[in-house]
Formats: C-alpha cells, sequence, structure tokens
C-alpha cells in the first residue's frame, strides 16, 4: 500500500517538475524574443538614419546652397518637410 502511494506522489512531482521547466522555457524564450526585437528595431532605426543622411547629402549636392530647392505646386521642399515626411 505505501508503494502504491509513493508511486502516486513521485508521479506528481515529476509532473510538476516538468511543467516548471516548460514554463521556464517559455518565459526565456519570451525574454530573448523581446530582446531580439528590441535588436531588430535598433538596426531599423540605424537604416532610416542612413537613408535619410544619404537623401540629404543628395539634396546637399544637388542644391549646395540649400537655394533654387524645386517646387511642387506651393510647396518648397526643404530639410523640415522631407525629415518630417520620413518620420
Amino acid at each position: 500500500m505505501v508503494a502504491v502511494a509513493l508511486k502516486g506522489v513521485l508521479e506528481k512531482s515529476i509532473f510538476f517538475v516538468l511543467a516548471e521547466e516548460r514554463l521556464k522555457d517559455k518565459l526565456a524564450a519570451a525574454a530573448r524574443e523581446k530582446i531580439a526585437a528590441a535588436a531588430r528595431e535598433k538596426q531599423l532605426q540605424l537604416e532610416r538614419k542612413r537613408r535619410a543622411a544619404a537623401f540629404l547629402n543628395m539634396i546637399r549636392k544637388d542644391h549646395p546652397l540649400g537655394t533654387d530647392l524645386p517646387v511642387i505646386g506651393d510647396l518648397t521642399i526643404s530639410w523640415c518637410y522631407i525629415f518630417c515626411m520620413t518620420s
């Protein structure tokens, strides 16, 4: 009788240990995903910054003094307009 009761206790404790391990694995995976998402976001921000700098350099090369900027309708393209539209 004692052996049967002991067997049931051991089975329950193994079940709880395995459940605890699964929970730890899920939490660790979620933490890794959060870190990876932050790294992807940082990389995306750096890429946007690089593209914006390249675009502004292209504009400066075409219009070195910032004069004679292209006009679309009533809107003069300026660095502020470009920055606001790319943000």
